[in-house]
């Protein structure tokens, strides 16, 4: 089949770049969307569903500042997320310099702020500060020099209190120079669309497969970004519709596709709506509307933020099923390739709801960079021989996956992930529920590992093709089984983290729960029957020194009791897992003989 032409993904990404704040539910990102579409149609896609669905709609017109006094100059500014329609004259005042529990205020109406040392979670702090303090707008300076203009998302999708504005570090050290000489007085005028009734869009292409029509690889981003985003998000959208371009060819020049592809394109996923996942919400509303869809998924291939210069690292997660598929794929083609690999793909794109409902996943992005979410995110900062690397790279993974006889879906690498968290957890003292069955069964899987590899090659060259499709049944139903049981990992560093099994790390939960219970329950107070304590109570002259710790304790040990039934259910799932896998390699190896 023919290689991916980086000078077709360049005229694309022109295209796209040329729409400027794609963000949720404005006319910008419709307009992308439609873009997509009808490229897809003049690629000869029939089978193309374009959905809309609902957003919270934030379209910033216009923002601009104006130092009044003691200077008169304009200095450049972008809103973050979710900052409303503003206007005021203002006296300038340093948040970060000001305790973050007080709530003084030095008269300053409009606050200042270094960016912090937390890329993402510092301008909240800041947010918070601000608040405490009653101020009526907040100016953040970038963490990096270059006149960047940067932006988050600080209140989970919601509308802010109050403006909270991105200025360059430049500018931020120049005010802060003059806040050092005297008083600053800034003139700040924004102008901001929204709509609680907003649509964005998820389209949807296909290609059926020959053989197996009714399995799919799906290859999917998003295409909304915040500024013109070249690498965030327009070269992902402009490799995929290559990727589109291609294999629509193959199989119009008689090509074969075993299986068919679904290429997605989804919107609002930098935001658009409020709650926990205030990001995401284009993918999360296509699983929402195609329940079944991920029971059919034998593979999701995502791409976000992709082309970022040095020293942006090229980034490949997978899966544990299918990294040594993933590594498989850079040694097949140019040296030059060079991804760092890691498993499993974090929660932070459109992959993340097709990875939890259990399709084996593969995510490229090439990250972390100082121009991401700025306006310098632009076409002459891209790095097109990284993008030229994704494309080669994904259009291999995409051909292999949806063609290859025997699917490359690895169960070893995962139940050996397994048995790493339970056997740490086990030799916990105090850990509540004994997990020798399940350890032993795993390493009893273990070691039929050589014998089962060696039955998988052994149908992989039979060519019996009723026999290839039970074992690729038995490969991604169990593959489905593991990827379910990833999470999030959170309660001791910050929540950035995922793995397996994550319900089992709440066994430190418990364990610290049930000490400060028995803890609780050995003081004076705690010993009374709950009839005394609910007699005393009741009583208004009661004269012992006395400390209500009952209703209190009667709350943890309701936790204490979900924390359990959870870790309980966690290993039960496992239970199953291991089910399945005895049952499907006893039949398996039976086939063979």
């Amino acid at each position: 089949m023919e290689k991916p032409s980086i000078a077709n993904i360049r005229e694309t990404m022109s295209a796209l770049n040329s729409f400027e704040h794609k963000i949720a539910g404005t006319p910008n990102e419709r307009l992308a969307s439609e873009y997509v579409v009808e490229r897809l149609r003049s690629l000869g896609f029939e089978k193309i569903e374009a959905t809309t669905f609902r957003v919270h709609g934030w379209n910033p017109k216009s923002c601009k500042i104006r130092v009044l006094k003691p200077v008169d100059r304009t200095i450049k500014a972008f809103p973050f997320p979710y900052s409303q329609s503003f206007k005021t004259k203002g006296t300038l005042t340093q948040v970060n310099q000001v305790d973050e529990f007080g709530k003084s205020n030095d008269g300053g109406s409009i606050g200042l702020s270094s960016w912090g040392s937390r890329l993402y979670l510092s301008p909240t702090r800041t947010y918070y500060q601000a608040v405490k303090r009653e101020l009526d707008a907040v100016l953040i300076a970038s963490p990096d020099e270059g006149d960047l203009h940067k932006v988050v998302v600080i209140e989970s999708g919601r509308q802010l209190k109050f403006p909270v504005i991105s200025i360059s570090k430049e500018d931020g050290d120049f005010l802060s120079s003059l806040l050092e000489k005297g008083e600053v007085e800034l003139e700040i005028d924004l102008n901001i669309e929204t709509s609680s009734d907003a649509e964005s869009m998820n389209i949807d292409a296909v290609l059926e497969g020959q053989e197996n029509p009714e399995l799919e690889v799906c290859i999917g981003t998003h295409a909304d970004s915040w500024f013109s985003g070249a690498a965030d998000n327009c070269a992902p959208v402009a490799i995929i519709l290559e990727l589109a371009r291609l294999l629509k060819g193959y199989v119009e020049n008689g090509g074969v596709l075993k299986r068919s592809v679904r290429f997605l394109f989804f919107g609002a996923e930098n935001g658009g709506a409020e709650g926990f996942y205030n990001w995401c919400n284009g993918s999360k509303a296509y699983l929402n509307k195609n329940k079944k869809a991920p029971d059919k998924m034998v593979a999701y291939l995502s791409l976000d933020s992709v082309g970022f210069p040095k020293p942006a690292q090229k980034w490949m997660g997978a899966t544990a099923d299918l990294l040594q598929f993933a590594k498989g794929i850079e040694s097949t083609n140019s040296s030059t390739l060079r991804f760092e690999y890691y498993d499993p793909p974090g929660y932070g794109s459109d992959h993340w709801f097709f990875e939890i409902s259990g399709v084996p996943t593969i995510y490229g992005i090439t990250f972390p960079s100082h121009l991401y979410q700025t306006q310098k995110d632009d076409l002459d900062h891209i790095d097109y021989r990284v993008v030229q690397d994704y494309a080669v790279f994904m259009n291999d993974a995409l051909f292999k996956i949806a063609n290859e006889d025997l699917l490359p879906i690895d169960l070893f690498t995962p139940l050996e992930r397994f048995e790493v968290i339970l056997s740490k957890y086990s030799k916990k003292k105090e850990c509540p529920i004994d997990m020798t069955s399940q350890l032993l069964r795993i390493r009893d899987i273990r070691a039929k590992k050589s014998a089962f590899k060696k039955t998988l090659r052994t149908i992989a060259k039979s060519g019996d093709k009723k026999l290839l499709r039970k074992t690729n049944k038995f490969l991604t139903t169990t593959s489905h089984l593991f990827n379910k049981t990833i999470g999030w990992l959170w309660r001791i560093t910050e929540p950035d983290d995922i793995d397996y099994l994550s319900r089992i790390e709440m066994i430190d939960d418990y364990i610290a729960l049930n000490a400060s219970i028995m803890s609780l329950k050995s003081t004076p107070v705690g010993m009374l029957a709950l009839e005394h304590v609910e007699r005393l109570e009741s009583q208004s002259d009661n004269a012992y020194n006395w400390i209500s710790i009952h209703k209190p304790l009667a709350k943890l040990e309701k936790e204490r009791s979900r924390i359990y039934k959870l870790i309980e259910g966690e290993l039960e799932y496992v239970s199953k897992i291991l089910a399945t896998m005895e049952s499907g390699i006893r039949e398996l190896q039976y086939e063979d003989r």
